[in-house]
């Protein structure tokens, strides 16, 4: 009698869960969001200091241009599609799935703000539309950017970036590394949110914000690692137009 011959093969991901991590689809949905961010921004004006910051690092490189910033984070996702050697398919579920849970995975913060009535640096400055629609659309825009450009700064750079250098390079225990990554990023992207005068102690920091937002910037890191640079990203906009509709 022949012997059934097993498999080692583990058992396929759901379709939702594997395609949720698919760089085409998190393009699908990041690509209009920077767009509409870089059209609207050129019309309406921004004062949003990550996109300037990009910029200014880019030009120090030789790369200048207005939307050099907007290209190199879909040069990124696009990269990573061709190394991942995925088929050119995108899964419209998923795109619509990414919109839908970042939504849910933002009411933690939400509740925890409402609960304590914290909001990030005076209603992150973006609340002062006061019935003005040039005002408003510029907020929205402006959420829209910081949570494109901090999320692929913060999260997927600098997590990529010290990952490989303490693991790749130095082969330290790559749990911690990846634990110390979103602590770290989380304490970083929430001291980007103060002057230099309220971090060196000369002026009063607002501790109950500088907590919450780096409480904020933690979770956000775990969504990236655990659900993509797409959902991170949407989480983080949501977020932001929670604080501008709080801020009124």
């Amino acid at each position: 009698m022949a012997r059934k011959k097993t498999s080692h093969i583990p058992p396929e991901m759901p379709s939702y869960r594997r395609d949720l991590h698919k760089p085409i689809n998190q393009l699908m949905v990041i690509a209009p969001l920077l767009v509409l961010f870089q059209a609207g921004s050129a019309r309406a004006g921004s004062g949003l200091l990550m996109p300037q910051y990009m910029r200014l690092a880019l030009e120090c490189l030789g790369a200048p241009g207005r939307w050099l910033p907007l290209f190199t984070i879909i040069a990124v996702l696009v990269s990573q599609h061709i190394v991942r050697k995925d088929p050119l398919r995108v899964n419209g579920l998923v795109v619509a799935g990414i919109l839908i849970e970042s939504a849910w995975w933002t009411l933690p913060l939400v509740a925890a703000g409402w609960i304590t009535s914290i909001a990030p640096a005076g209603a992150w400055q973006l609340a002062g539309a006061n019935g003005c629609d040039g005002a408003w659309l510029r907020a929205g825009l402006e959420a829209i950017g910081a949570g494109l450009y901090e999320e692929f700064l913060f999260r997927m750079v600098f997590i990529s970036v010290f990952t490989m250098l303490l693991f790749d390079l130095l082969r330290w225990n790559k749990d911690a590394i990846i634990v110390s990554a979103v602590i770290l990023g989380g304490l970083i992207f929430a001291a980007f949110h103060f002057s230099l005068a309220q971090l060196t102690g000369q002026s009063p920091l607002p501790w109950g914000n500088a907590i919450f937002l780096s409480v904020a910037g933690m979770w956000w890191g775990v969504l990236f690692l655990w659900r993509g640079l797409a959902v991170a990203t949407c989480s983080h906009i949501w977020w932001n137009m929670f604080v501008i509709a709080w801020g009124q």
